[in-house]
């Protein structure tokens, strides 16, 4: 209570002096005492100090020696914490700063200074007072200011530190393996890192560091924006985060610059002697994707495809000549998904009719020179003839033209059909597998009195056969004889291959299948691997929504597991090629068009939700729930697969990995990352399945290197970070399967009620996708 009365009467008698001396001898006083006395009694004084410009104030900065420009600091190194005032250009000996001090939190107690309030000027210009933290820890994060005095002045300024676990950089939020934009367009790539202290981002080019005014943020988080895009920003793109404790790199991103075609090379007119075998004609376009580029002939009709060749961005049409020619028009249609490009028109004529046409004026000049006399009231009526001849010709070459243009339009648009035709890509996988029925619901059109083709009841009949075995057959050993195998590959794995076969039923019907073998070389433990994968699949038995066993031949080498045969592959691939590239000038999102609409990629994540529903009440743990290990059927149908690291838990609820062996790490619970593996495990890897599809098949945790180094992170709370285009009540579902603690998470019961509420309503999108349909 006494050092406040002192405190209180030193600034009332400061005020006094400063009223009662005149401004003559102002300057004399002690202003330091003036100044800290109301430095922490009035601190809109100290706003208006800051505020005053004088060109006579003396400048102040604060720099950290070891870590210039930063203020997020690693704990345990030494830092030195630099105060430098200079007196400013127009000074005089009572603008020289002569007193330097620190102070920490607004304590009023200085916590160093250099120089003293003796005002002891040494004539010096510029002066510089250092604050020394000796192995810094969390506790000297503070506000640190610092106060230079001059006999007429007083200037500060502060800065907020603070003191951290020295941590190496690591990325947030790692690039895209692949960007697809269109050309004039905008678009922009953004590189987010985490470390102590912050890192500086350097993006890269095909390998090279990009400096550019494109560029912006270098700490932490940085963009590069393209405006507009050119051809020129087509190449590989990195980033890199640097700090005194190491650097990591992004993966690349590759940047593909789709353009509309643009004709490089038109056709050329051309005169050619019908005594020639053939000519060819050319053009080029470039375009993105590479266009397809068709001919056509007089604007109507388009030229076989056995007479014109594509080499690239290069077309030849070879033109085979015969007597009987006339002279015709070509001209190439260029096109892609971005649109279409006609070339200028060539011409082909014929060198024997110019020659006769040539004759006949010829022979009319001759007689004309010797018959001008006599001929001329002839001559000048056949002129006047002519000019009306040309009149009408003109006004027929007119409408002819329009005629043409008109044919050229529908022809182009009458065309662009077969050349997408031409162009056949994943596409088509999408189209088949939307209009084709599942089994199932073609079942109950059937059952509803539906008409259905051959081919539907054969779809039928297959599902209904499946049903039949799981039911009344036990016995899953099949005659090998039944079974023909072909060379078409759909996948393998570790020790394993799986290729297509055909199973020939009891009934005479053929079923498509899917054989499972071994690889030559493998070993008796792998061999027990696949039957084991035999008894999960017996033990899991008949679900729409699971891949169903048909049978197995395990009496005889070498052991075959028959399974049925998904039409569509895996997931993953489904949900990339229905990526579309964005189709508008506006970009906020960026590349969430899709031929999927929202509720076909609800509609499968409630049928993996489904499955693993039937694999919960079955007691048993998938341990690989990936979007690559769930099969897409007709319908959109989709179905868990991939058993071979699926375990009965019937006995104890949970499975300890105990072997080496390659695991899916990223899609992994924390749990399970030590190698405890729980149904709620799965829950956590269908968390990520979920997420794999509202980003149409991004991979995880990109810039995650190591699993040792997810662990840490996911310990931490980070998670995947919502995609852009999700709605908020999506995400929480997520995040309600990536709880820390198993016990928090939802069942498989509950996600399916919780999704299956969703596909029923209509009122809002939760996957704000932009449906996309050539």
């Amino acid at each position: 209570m006494g050092r406040k009365f002192n405190e209180l009467r030193v600034t009332t008698i400061s005020l006094s002096l400063l009223r009662a001396i005149p401004s003559l001898f102002r300057r004399k006083v002690d202003l330091q005492l003036f100044h800290f006395a109301f430095m922490y009694r009035r601190p809109d004084l100290n706003r208006k100090l800051n505020e005053k410009t004088d060109p006579s104030q003396p400048t102040v900065e604060l720099k950290i020696i070891e870590f210039p420009n930063e203020n997020i600091l690693p704990i345990g190194y030494n830092v030195t914490i630099a105060c430098i005032s200079n007196a400013s250009n127009a000074y005089e000996s009572n603008h020289l700063p002569f007193w330097i001090q620190f102070y920490r939190n607004h304590i009023s107690r200085a916590l160093h200074d250099c120089g003293g309030r003796n005002q002891n000027l040494d004539g010096r210009v510029s002066k510089v007072c250092e604050l020394f933290i000796q192995n810094a820890t969390k506790e000297d994060s503070a506000n640190y200011s610092c106060w230079a005095m001059t006999i007429r002045q007083c200037v500060f300024r502060k800065i907020e530190l603070q003191f951290r676990e020295p941590k190496k950089p690591i990325f947030t939020i790692d690039l895209p393996s692949e960007i697809r934009t269109i050309r004039g367009n905008k678009d922009t790539l953004t590189c987010q890192a985490s470390g102590t202290p912050p890192p500086v981002i350097t993006w890269f080019k095909n390998g090279r560091p990009l400096i550019s005014s494109s560029v912006k943020g270098t700490k932490a988080s940085s963009t590069l924006t393209f405006h507009p895009v050119s051809l020129s920003d087509q190449a590989n793109y990195w980033c890199e985060a640097r700090n005194f404790l190491g650097s990591k790199k992004t993966s690349t991103v590759a940047v593909s610059v789709l353009m509309k075609p643009i004709f490089k090379i038109h056709p050329k007119n051309v005169s050619v002697s019908l005594n020639d075998g053939n000519i060819t004609l050319e053009c080029a376009a470039e375009g993105s994707p590479k266009p397809v580029i068709i001919w056509l002939k007089n604007n109507s009709t388009m030229v076989s495809e056995t007479s014109n060749t594509q080499n690239g961005t290069m077309s030849f049409l070879t033109i085979i000549i015969h007597k009987s020619m006339k002279i015709q028009n070509y001209r190439c249609i260029a096109n892609n998904s971005l649109g279409n490009a006609v070339s200028q028109e060539a011409t082909v004529s014929f060198l024997e009719e110019e020659k006769a046409n040539d004759q006949i004026e010829a022979d009319v000049r001759v007689v004309s020179s010797h018959s001008w006399s006599f001929l001329w009231p002839t001559v000048s009526i056949a002129v006047v003839v002519l000019i009306l001849l040309l009149v009408i010709l003109a006004f027929f070459k007119h409408k002819q033209w329009k005629k043409s243009t008109y044919l050229l339009t529908n022809e182009i648009v009458r065309h662009r059909e077969l050349i997408q035709l031409k162009m056949i890509n994943e596409m088509d996988l999408i189209t088949q597998l939307r209009l084709n029925q599942s089994s199932i619901s073609s079942t109950n059109s059937s059952q509803e009195g539906t008409v259905t083709t051959a081919d539907e009841q054969e779809t039928i009949d297959n599902e209904q056969y499946l049903e039949i075995m799981d039911t009344n057959n036990r016995n899953w050993e099949i005659p090998r004889h039944r079974i023909i195998i072909t060379q078409e590959k759909l996948g393998g794995g570790q020790f394993g291959v799986v290729k297509k076969g055909i199973y020939s039923r009891s009934d005479g019907h053929k079923l498509p299948v899917a054989v499972k073998q071994l690889k030559e070389n493998a070993n008796q433990q792998e061999r027990m691997s696949l039957i084991f994968e035999l008894e999960t699949l017996i033990h899991v038995g008949r679900h729409p929504n699971i891949v169903s066993l048909v049978g197995a031949c395990t009496f005889e080498e070498p052991i075959c597991v028959v399974i049925e045969f998904v039409s569509g592959g895996s997931l993953d691939k489904v949900l990339k090629a229905s990526h579309v590239p964005n189709q508008t000038a506006y970009t906020a999102y960026t590349n969430i068009w899709s031929r999927l609409t929202e509720r076909e990629l609800l509609s499968i994540a409630l049928d993996v939700a489904n499955g693993m529903k039937h694999l919960e009440s079955r007691l048993c743990v998938h341990r690989d729930l990936a979007s690559r290990n769930v099969l897409i059927g007709n319908g959109l149908v989709a179905k868990v697969a991939d058993f071979g690291m699926a375990r009965d838990v019937s006995t104890d609820g949970h499975y300890i990995k105990a072997t080496e062996g390659r695991i899916p790490w990223l899609w992994m619970s924390i749990e399970a990352l030590k190698g405890v593996n729980t149904i709620k495990g799965d829950v956590w890897s269908f968390g990520v399945v979920l997420w794999e599809i509202v980003t149409l098949g991004e991979l995880p945790y990109r810039g995650i290197r190591g699993l040792l180094e997810l662990h840490d992170l996911l310990q931490d709370g980070v998670r995947l970070e919502k995609p852009r285009h999700c709605s908020q009540e999506l995400y929480d579902i997520m995040l309600s399967c990536w709880e820390k603690c198993p016990d928090d998470r939802p069942t498989f019961e509950e996600l399916f009620q919780i999704l299956q509420e969703i596909l029923n309503k209509n009122e809002r999108a939760y996957i704000n996708v932009a449906f996309f349909e050539e």
